[in-house]
């Protein structure tokens, strides 16, 4: 079973941390706040007090045998580059941290975070593409330059089997997957004779300049 480490158990990492569990992830939860640690002590694997800046205390409590830890304290700046600092020091391979704003960020990435969070501008991006682009249901990021995006069938696919959709050929994009509404289903890796309906959404995979290609003319 994977192992997380989440530092800080304010409102941002308990929603991080209680979403691993649901993910089936063993999860270590780290605060300085005794009250905190106490009240959802229950609901994961471990729960300590520690501070995540020192690193004796970091050592103590295992960070560096997770899979991954998750900083999820974001202010005062000194403290969360601090933290990453302790992190990288105990070679900790995946940290992803949260950041104040886009200088925070800068700098999270120079000290070479896997990962670099900032809520509210993916929060901000969500909503502004949700209204630009009514089409598009939902935007995954998996490496840089590439991404996963999901769309309503547009109109011109609908009635066509996958395999005259020319997705591949035209855009460079697979489908990887369609989405029913009703009955709710997913079918992973779709038959290529499968017919699509206007009650499914497309699950494509590829560069995002192809996926704004394709955007566009949807």
């Amino acid at each position: 079973m994977m192992q997380v480490a989440v530092l800080g158990l304010g409102d941002f990492g308990l929603a991080v941390a209680t979403q691993l569990v649901r993910n089936r992830v063993a999860v270590l939860v780290v605060d300085q706040d005794r009250e905190r640690i106490e009240l959802h002590r229950d609901k994961f694997d471990r729960a300590l007090i520690a501070n995540f800046t020192n690193p004796t205390a970091l050592r103590e409590v295992g960070v560096q045998s997770m899979d991954a830890v998750v900083l999820t304290t974001s202010e005062p700046m000194e403290t969360s580059i601090l933290a990453v600092l302790r992190l990288k020091e105990l070679g900790v391979h995946r940290i992803l941290a949260k950041a104040e704003n886009d200088d925070h960020a800068h700098v999270l990435q120079a000290l070479g975070v896997s990962d670099i969070i900032l809520p509210e501008h993916d929060a901000a991006l969500r909503i502004a593409n949700s209204i630009s682009w009514p089409h598009v249901a939902g935007l995954m990021q998996i490496l840089p330059g590439y991404s996963i995006m999901a769309f309503d069938t547009p109109g011109f696919l609908v009635n066509r089997r996958v395999r005259e959709t020319r997705l591949r050929e035209d855009y460079g994009i697979a489908i990887v997957a369609l989405c029913e509404r009703d009955p709710a289903r997913v079918e992973v890796n779709p038959d290529p004779e499968r017919v699509l309906t206007s009650s499914c959404a497309l699950l494509l995979l590829g560069s995002d300049a192809s996926l704004e290609r394709f955007r566009k003319r949807v």
